[in-house]
Formats: structure tokens, sequence, C-alpha cells
């Protein structure tokens, strides 16, 4: 089994701890099919845990170095051999931009494929 890392972007709810929004990224990802169907059919992903650790506000570096690649879209896609993953997804459905940057936390998920 092969892994990567997804970046799932959200904006906090007022006085939300980061285990709360940890909790409310798998909660949406699990009811919308993050591992294959609904808005994620392209989704080749078997299981996916959160990395608690990694969890951090989208600070302009982490966007600079991590998420402006994918600005303009809601789910970002990368081609491995017969398929493609998802690599970035934001959780509120925008399109990345660099609004993000001291609105929204960037929780990151070990993807096994």
């Amino acid at each position: 089994m092969s892994h990567v890392t997804c970046i799932a972007t959200i904006k906090p709810k007022e006085n939300e701890t980061i285990k709360e929004l940890e909790d409310r990224v798998e909660n949406y990802l699990l009811a919308n099919c993050f591992l294959g169907g609904g808005r994620y059919t392209s989704s080749a992903y078997d299981s996916f845990e959160i990395m608690h650790s990694e969890t951090r506000p989208v600070t302009e570096e982490l966007y600079n170095n991590e998420l402006q690649e994918h600005e303009g879209e809601c789910d970002g896609e990368e081609p491995i051999v017969f398929m493609s993953i998802i690599t970035f997804t934001d959780i509120d459905e925008e399109q990345c931009s660099p609004e993000f940057i001291g609105t929204k936390y960037a929780v990151y998920l070990d993807c096994h494929y």
C-alpha cells in the first residue's frame, strides 16, 4: 500500500478547538465519500487518517509553499499511474486563494491507496 499527504483547508468556527476542527474535517470527508464516490468520485483512497500534530493556521509561507499551486481549485488532483488522487480539498468548498491566509486552517491527512 502506498500513501500520500493531502491538505484539507477549513475555516474554524468561533472558539473551536483544534480537536473539534479536525473532527469536523474527518466527519465531512467520511460523509462526502472521500474514499470514493460523491464529491470525490475520482478518489482512489482506501483509508486516511488525520496527522494531528500537523494542523496549523494557513500562513503566507504555508500558502506560497503548499497551497498556491491549487489556486482557483476547490479540489486539487494529481495523476498517479492509472488514477488520480486528491492532494488538496477545501472543506468549505471555496476556491483556493490568498484569502485563506489568516482565515483558514490546514489539516494534513495521511491517505493510503
